[in-house]
């Protein structure tokens, strides 16, 4: 019990110390919505996701969570509500609370001291006495004589006049407008000092990381840590700890885009290069007709529609600009679902959607009954917590709201597949369900593949959906969130995943169309030979149309090489032309020249493709070679390739292909919408080089 004091006393006399001073009204409306709140650990875990910028906060939280009264949610704040739910104080008490009330001004007091007759004018400060005084009080000469009639001795008082001074019954308090303070090099910080004692002084703890002058200003000298001391003289100090960094180089805003609805707000922070800070972060609005941003805490507030730029700046010229765009605020809102049933413990991720035009981005996310579903308010993850039902919601800071319905049962304690695929092609999607004695949700369902043959690419409440990924046979495992497993066999075999590969003489191609085709893979040709300029005429132009219409882009690169070290050139002017464009498939080392095939050994062939790969690997592309089949069977080691990861890209152009190939080629003459004249057909044997 003893500990329990002494932790609850130093614990309150360091929040006491390091408080903000607050107005009366701020005051009440805060110790109103602590003491009807009821504290429990989940709301120090929240506290540390707050500090932890993890967790959104708002307006009420900041209420409720900042204990310590300092203006800041922090983890001091945290240890205040685990002690409370210790039982070693209680935030909700007159005696907590009262450490944090607003001072009130010291005045000189104007108690009047008694006297047992009444004068004909009032004196402000009369003396009383037993005798005609011979002379005016030392305080102030009164302006009537005081009246000849003796006054009891008895009555009167043996009290001085006040003075100015403090009462000696009234405790020294100081508090600081910050206990922890990180800064860059040149920077400067002033404290702002909330006391009752007459006079502070300040000391810093190592003059050569920081110096502070009589007036509290702290200026950073050189890279490290120190304190500085703030003394009232009468036995009472406050601290603040400094850690000083470099200057910052470079600053960025934590968002380069962002968008808002009407009457939303959010936080903006400048970021400075790691190793460095900033304390004196300036924020501002170009127009503030749309934004509207406080310049210390970068705390902005859309208040009309339009676009504009939220700056921060630093002391020494630094700044970054964040792009945000204000829409009306939404007036509609669905969710994903509007009837979930859970099985206790189990957890669904409930999304919302605006509907009727407008924007909302802040969409907080409550449960009626607790004791049924629970759900996090700033992501919407529900978890099913006691049988019965209720209705979680999403409202918007206008008040619009979206509702589901949630209904818990027990755990299931078996369960089986239903609409179990058994054969499947490449590129192909299948959907089976998991079901259970009471509920299962497939959407929180693991599913593994035993040889990575397929790929659960989408769940949802009651279904699973695998897509075929590489030739083979596989077994399927799900498992539950409760542990409960059922397996089942599969057969992949076949494509369905169309590609096409194009060059210049294809002309100009329409990748819309080709898209609305249903093809969703191209292979560009990106240039030839060994020279930087080499490039193929239209690879640009291909590259930027088919990543806009939505098709997953590899790349080949035709060989001249000679020689074995030639590729390697190849290889660096085929980098040079891609000018580090991101492509979602391999480069493929495209080799097909008969007089080049015929004077290599089948080993020197195959080195000078793997010096090739070799190169495009180190630049983070994944490589890949292309040839015929009869190639790969004889002038190309193509089980070494297969070994060391080199996707395979094999032309065959037959009904069937006959050697392991990630992609196979099987036609030259094919016809595809958006394309004039006849087009390489592929299909995709091993999606797992598409990224």
């Amino acid at each position: 019990m003893k500990l329990k004091k002494f932790a609850a006393a130093a614990l309150a006399a360091t929040v006491c110390l390091c408080s903000l001073p607050v107005s009366a009204a701020d005051f009440a409306d805060k110790i109103s919505d602590i003491k009807d709140h009821e504290y429990n650990i989940t709301d120090a875990t929240n506290i540390q996701r707050i500090a932890a910028q993890s967790y959104r906060s708002t307006a009420y939280l900041e209420n409720i969570y900042d204990l310590d009264f300092n203006g800041v949610i922090n983890v001091v704040d945290a240890t205040i509500v685990q002690m409370h739910c210790a039982n070693y104080l209680d935030v909700c008490s007159d005696g907590y609370l009262n450490r944090f009330a607003p001072q009130p001004t010291t005045e000189q007091p104007t108690t009047e001291q008694p006297s047992t007759v009444e004068p004909t004018e009032q004196p402000t400060t009369e003396q009383p006495s037993t005798v005609e005084p011979t002379e005016a009080p030392t305080t102030e000469a009164p302006t009537t004589e005081v009246p000849t009639t003796e006054v009891p001795t008895t009555e009167v008082p043996t009290t001085e006049a006040p003075t100015t001074e403090v009462p000696t019954t009234e405790a020294v308090y100081i508090r600081l407008n910050a206990d922890n303070v990180k800064m860059g090099l040149s920077e400067s910080f002033k404290f702002i000092v909330d006391t009752n004692a007459p006079s502070v002084t300040f000391m810093s703890t190592d003059e050569s990381v920081i110096e502070v002058d009589k007036d509290g200003v702290v200026t950073a000298k050189s890279v490290g840590e120190a304190s500085v001391v703030c003394d009232t003289g009468k036995g009472v100090t406050a601290w603040c700890e400094f850690k000083v960094y470099t200057e910052a180089k470079t600053l960025r805003m934590n968002r380069s885009t962002f968008d808002m609805g009407v009457g939303e707000s959010c936080k903006f922070t400048g970021i400075v290069d790691d190793g460095a800070a900033a304390y004196n972060l300036v924020y501002s609005s170009d127009n503030e007709n749309v934004i509207k941003i406080d310049s210390a805490t970068g705390r902005a507030t859309a208040v009309g529609t339009g676009t504009t730029n939220v700056r921060c700046t630093l002391g020494n010229g630094l700044n970054a600009a964040c792009e945000v765009t204000v829409y009306r605020m939404a007036q509609g809102l669905t969710l994903n679902e509007t009837d979930v049933t859970l099985a206790q413990g189990d957890t669904f991720d409930f999304d919302s959607h605006v509907v009727g035009g407008g924007f909302a981005y802040l969409r907080d996310y409550y449960s009626l009954d607790e004791d049924v579903v629970s759900i996090a308010v700033a992501g919407g993850v529900a978890t099913a917590v006691g049988e019965g039902e209720t209705k979680i919601y999403c409202e918007l800071i206008n008040g619009v709201r979206a509702y589901a319905n949630v209904k818990v049962l027990p755990a299931s304690e078996r369960i089986k597949i239903s609409d179990t695929p058994s054969l499947v092609q490449v590129g192909e999607k299948v959907r089976f369900r998991v079901d259970g004695n009471t509920a299962v949700n497939n959407a929180n369902v693991t599913v593994t593949s035993a040889n990575g043959l397929v790929r659960a690419t989408s769940q949802g409440l009651d279904y699973i959906e695998l897509t075929g990924m590489r030739q083979g046979s596989d077994t399927v495992t799900v498992t539950t969130y409760n542990g409960l497993s059922k397996s089942f066999n599969l057969t992949i075999d076949g494509s369905c995943a169309v590609l096409i590969d194009v060059s210049t003489w294809q002309g100009d191609i329409d990748f819309n169309e080709v898209k609305k085709s249903g093809i969703d893979y191209v292979i560009i040709r990106a240039g030839y030979g060994r020279e930087p300029d080499q490039i193929d005429n239209r690879f640009i132009s291909n590259y930027d149309k088919a990543k806009a219409a939505g098709l997953k882009v590899g790349a080949y690169w035709f060989s001249y090489s000679e020689s074995v070290d030639e590729a390697f050139k190849e290889a660096e002017a085929c980098l040079y032309c891609l000018g580090g464009r991101k492509l979602d498939m391999p480069i493929y080392y495209d080799l097909e020249i008969d007089s080049v095939m015929e004077r290599m050994t089948k080993s020197e062939y195959t080195q000078m493709a793997l010096n090739f790969c070799s190169v495009i690997e180190s630049a983070g592309y994944r490589p890949g070679v292309y040839s015929s089949v009869s190639v790969f069977q004889s002038k190309l080691d193509h089980s070494r390739f297969l070994r060391d990861g080199i996707s395979v890209w094999n032309a065959h152009w037959s009904d069937k292909c006959t050697i392991e190939c990630d992609v196979w080629q099987y036609s030259e003459n094919g016809s595809v919408s958006g394309i004039y004249g006849d087009v390489d057909m592929n299909l995709v044997y091993n999606l797992n080089v598409v990224e």
